[in-house]
């Protein structure tokens, strides 16, 4: 895991000193092994640079150092490991292909000299890279298909810039530092942006499963991997589903455990981390190091599951606790690292986790992101189909009770469309809220379609084969799984640890998307006579069985304490701080003078909300998420 940045277009050397060192210095956390800058002629006027900070996962060596060049014609600035470079290496070796190192990075600059751009078909991995070809003077720009590794460009007036961090393209380009200002929307409804661009004008990220070659400076789009739409179903019966996924689960994370230093996993105690140390184990020679961390509250930590599974699998674990204080003090850390806001409570937690782990020596850590998204564990929302089908066939209407528990859980039975029916599951902020929220001078300011409704509405366009249930959970994979990845990535390289994602190998996405929904999420035989007068809210968790054919597979595998539990997710009592530290931090930081956000937000609705006598759990996120933006734009300077 590496941090990687560079540029092309006419710059002066002064300038060009400047911003390789500056981005090379920014990027020390990120690969504090090794470091490298090369700058290279495309012609007269046009110079490129490459910048590399390197961790040190796969050959240890320093001849295999980046920026690494082939055959003096191919060069590469790489992040991210390419796990099935040995058997890639093999096959080149035998078309008479000699190698220097015994990097994977050297692989895949081998691989691109041989088959161009359809090499990138060939890896199992993540990686964020770029690659020039000094003959034919193109530069790619690649990242992996489900957008595991960041990579971030801008390209006006044919200049390029790209960074693992958008911060580090915004600083170098004419719109420095500016807001777009519908990431906010953006970031209020749905975590993060969705639509591949970054909080930043004009900068953006190369989509999940994308190529882009610059070339004469024009910039040319390839896609070579898509996420399968959820409707060509293959014929197979339970026991052969189950062997299949054990093959393609075990694969996946004996893939993963390929490293030349030690590596380790998350342990929650939930069944997705449980199901990864299990493997780990069959695999390992040696016990399996497992980490866990939540707060004192037992409210609020698993390590009661955690250490059953710890003991039963004969794991070396570790638990710590984490403070009030600590948590919000590492907040502004946090962001500097990342360069956006955070999108997810938790990440503090893991970032907190990660320290220790570095401490101790550990680069490597796997984690179970991807899970709830493939295997079908949001159940409230992937079952709500059968509310909106309800709704659709004004059942409701001869049902009192059913209509009052819809407007308890929706606010109404009546809905535009499809993705309205969703989006007002799937959005933090609600949006009636967030437009009392918003300033007018700064709303007005807003594009035509700030929510992104047409964006979603495109997205499932083509989906007329599929339930509604499959189309939600493919949304899910599309963009949920975004959040967590940035998540992910900067709470472990900001500790200079690499995070790997074993349930979200390509060929596990593709097998499952290709499995009933059925064997998602399993209902129980009376199922509607049961649920007659309930939503999915409620019937999702008393009568589905949500991740049923994972559970299936790990029934005596796994004590039944963690394969029949439901979905908890990682908990941070933001409710709770919201009566004490943490109100008050949000009120001070948004209503002072020197607030970047103040001319954002009414200061009317603020002191509303903020002064109400109690908390829910959804106010405390959007306290959390309010200060990260503040806190964001402050840190950054930014402008709108």
């Amino acid at each position: 895991m590496c941090g990687i940045g560079g540029i092309l277009g006419s710059v002066s050397q002064d300038k060009i000193n400047y911003i390789t060192h500056d981005m090379k210095n920014l990027l020390h956390h990120r690969g504090p092994d090794g470091n490298g800058i090369v700058v290279l002629k495309k012609d007269f006027n046009t110079k490129l640079a490459f910048v590399h900070t390197r961790l040190s996962i796969i050959d240890l060596d320093k001849s295999a150092n980046q920026p690494m060049s082939y055959e003096n014609r191919f060069w590469i600035t790489y992040n991210g490991e390419i796990y099935n470079y040995q058997e890639i290496r093999n096959e080149l070796i035998s078309y008479g292909f000699k190698f220097n190192t015994k990097s994977d990075s050297e692989v895949i600059l081998a691989a691109y000299s041989r088959w161009g751009i359809d090499a990138f078909s060939k890896f199992i991995g993540m990686w964020a890279l770029a690659i020039w070809d000094d003959i034919k003077k193109e530069l790619v720009l690649s990242r992996d298909r489900m957008g595991i590794k960041p990579i971030y460009y801008s390209f006006e007036n044919n200049f390029l810039v790209f960074s693992s961090s958008p911060h580090l393209v915004s600083k170098y380009i004419l719109n420095k530092n500016k807001l777009k200002k519908s990431s906010l929307t953006q970031y209020l409804s749905y975590r993060h942006q969705i639509d591949n661009t970054s909080f930043f004008q004009d900068v953006f990220q190369v989509e999940p499963g994308t190529n882009i070659i610059f070339k004469n400076n024009k910039k040319i789009i390839k896609p070579y991997w898509s996420i399968p739409e959820i409707f060509k179903k293959n014929k197979c019966t339970e026991v052969d589903t189950m062997k299949t996924l054990d093959e393609y689960l075990n694969s996946s994370v004996q893939y993963r455990m390929v490293s030349d230093v030690s590596v380790g996993s998350f342990l929650s105690g939930g069944l997705d981390s449980s199901i990864l140390v299990w493997y780990m184990t069959q695999l390992s020679n040696i016990p399996v190091n497992t980490f866990s961390i939540g707060f004192k509250d037992k409210y609020f930590n698993e390590f009661y599951f955690s250490n059953i599974v710890s003991k039963e699998l004969k794991t070396s674990h570790k638990s710590l606790f984490l403070k009030e204080y600590d948590y919000i003090n590492s907040l502004n850390h946090l962001i500097k690292h990342k360069g956006s806001p955070l999108t997810v409570p938790n990440e503090i937690g893991l970032f907190k986790l990660t320290q220790d782990l570095y401490k101790n020596d550990n680069k490597v850590i796997l984690s179970g992101e991807g899970a709830d998204e493939v295997f079908g564990g949001y159940g409230k929302i992937f079952s709500s189909e059968y509310d909106y089908s309800r709704m659709l066939a004004k059942t409701y209407l001869k049902n009192n009770k059913l209509t009052k528990n819809f407007l308890l859980q929706y606010g109404t039975v009546t809905f535009e469309s499809e993705i309205d029916h969703f989006l007002r599951q799937y959005t933090y902020v609600p949006i009636d809220l967030q437009l009392k929220l918003y300033s007018k001078d700064f709303y007005s300011d807003l594009n035509e379609d700030p929510f992104k409704f047409k964006y979603f509405s495109d997205l499932i366009e083509n989906m007329k084969n599929s339930s509604l249930s499959e189309k939600y959970m493919w949304l899910f994979q599309k963009i949920h799984i975004q959040g967590l990845l940035g998540r992910l990535d900067n709470a472990t390289m900001a500790n200079s640890i690499e995070g790997r994602v074993p349930f979200l190998d390509h060929r596990l996405i593709e097998f499952m998307n290709g499995i009933p929904l059925e064997m998602k999420i399993k209902r129980c035989s009376n199922f509607s006579m049961v649920t007659k007068n309930i939503t999915s809210n409620e019937f999702s968790e008393r009568f589905n069985e949500t991740k049923y054919i994972l559970r299936k597979l790990f029934k005596n595998r796994l004590p039944n304490e963690i394969t029949d539990r439901k979905k908890v997710g990682f908990p941070v009592p933001l409710a709770n701080w919201m009566d004490s530290k943490l109100k008050y931090i949000v009120l001070e930081e948004l209503l002072s003078t020197n607030s970047s956000t103040k001319d954002m937000f009414s200061k009317e609705f603020l002191n509303t909300f903020f002064h109400k006598k109690t908390f829910s759990s959804k106010d405390g996120l959007i306290a959390w998420m309010l200060l990260n933006f503040e806190y964001w734009m402050r840190e950054f300077k930014v402008s709108y």
